[in-house]
């Protein structure tokens, strides 16, 4: 679930550009639940800072899941979460430099994040215009397509949305020989409200199939668990980051 997380962290503009330069633009409380191989995973904007971005991820087994709202299993102190994860982004780095677990009560490695990261971080998105979007139906034959555009189900702060207008960005992942490897991806971010989260991602390939399909997403989430990182000035300047 990794890959998930950091794959997540998309925000909302209207040109080309990439990762590295807005990915800090989320807002505090900023979340979404993507249902992904009979798991939940929400992910959380814990904190964010001029020198750092905070984030939460939890996981728990779909059939576990006994609350309808994720904001109340979270404040219930996630029950039955199999994870519960703390992440800490150096800005000026451009890169993950600490991780704890909230379950285990200690830090975590970063092996293997720090390279899927560094990808991630020089994507370029470009917004698609509406001409090339996913439509609903076969395309018409020698006429002009009236077809509708497709659009993810939505639930916005827990509650169903058929009116949730989208803007659409593509991206190319890298040729590093993964399943994803110079895959076309569309990604799905609602107009308003605005969250720095996608709600979807389409994977072009022999078919568009769907790689993450949030179950819900919104703003003002609170997590119960303490900061763990000291985010002072002073931990930055000396290039570590401890523990509290």
């Amino acid at each position: 679930m990794r890959a998930l997380f950091l794959f997540l962290l998309l925000p909302v503009l209207g040109f080309s550009f990439t990762l590295k330069n807005i990915i800090c633009s989320a807002d505090k409380g900023d979340y979404v639940a993507v249902e992904q191989d009979k798991n939940y995973t929400l992910l959380l904007v814990k904190e964010n800072t001029d020198a750092y971005l905070v984030l939460e991820e939890m996981s728990i087994p779909t059939k576990q899941m006994k609350e309808k709202s994720f904001k109340k299993w979270l404040h219930k102190k996630a029950p039955g979460s199999t994870s519960w994860t703390c992440f800490l982004l150096d800005k000026e780095k451009n890169e993950l430099v600490a991780g704890f677990s909230y379950l285990r009560n200690e830090r975590i490695s970063l092996a293997g994040e720090m390279s899927i990261f560094s990808k991630l971080l020089d994507l370029d998105l470009t917004a698609l215009p509406d001409r090339h979007r996913k439509k609903i139906g076969a395309p018409p034959i020698g006429e002009h397509d009236h077809r509708s555009l497709w659009k993810p189900d939505s639930k916005i702060n827990g509650s169903k949305s058929s009116r949730t207008k989208y803007q659409v960005y593509r991206t190319k992942w890298a040729d590093d020989k993964s399943e994803l490897s110079n895959k076309t991806i569309d990604l799905y971010f609602t107009k308003k409200p605005t969250i720095a989260l996608p709600l979807c991602a389409l994977v072009h390939g022999d078919h568009l199939r769907v790689m993450l399909r949030a179950v819900d997403a919104g703003k003002g989430l609170n997590s119960p668990q303490k900061m763990c990182f000291n985010l002072s000035e002073k931990s930055k300047e000396n290039s570590t980051v401890e523990i509290q």
